[in-house]
């Protein structure tokens, strides 16, 4: 690996190996599912109807919108996808997964 023979030496041992263990914390906002992030937000019947735009927050703290146009009906349950907004695909930071938004009709 990267770490490989990394470790703090010990008098006449070699170095070992140096191993980073991540603990991924739960989010408020998303889940995630490999490099997609699954987020729900809820819509007034109105706003499934007639149409909205969101804010979302993303994790980087940017405001992301989310446009659905006056006779785009939204059922309940229904998702938009949103590419490269997920997390970093593994070895390729500039690649990223997408944001699944599940909608849920109030």
């Amino acid at each position: 690996g990267p770490f490989a023979g990394e470790g703090s030496p010990a008098p006449g041992l070699e170095p070992g190996d140096t191993v980073i263990v991540l603990d991924e914390k739960e989010h408020t906002d998303f889940r995630r599912r490999g490099t997609d992030l699954i987020c729900q937000k809820d819509l007034m019947l109105v706003e499934a109807l007639c149409g909205f735009t969101k804010a979302i927050k993303t994790l980087d703290n940017r405001q992301l919108l989310v446009h659905c146009l006056p006779g785009e009906v939204i059922p309940d349950k229904a998702i938009k996808c949103v590419m490269g907004e997920g997390m970093p695909v593994y070895r390729d930071p500039f690649e990223k997964g997408r944001l699944i938004i599940q909608f849920s009709v109030k």
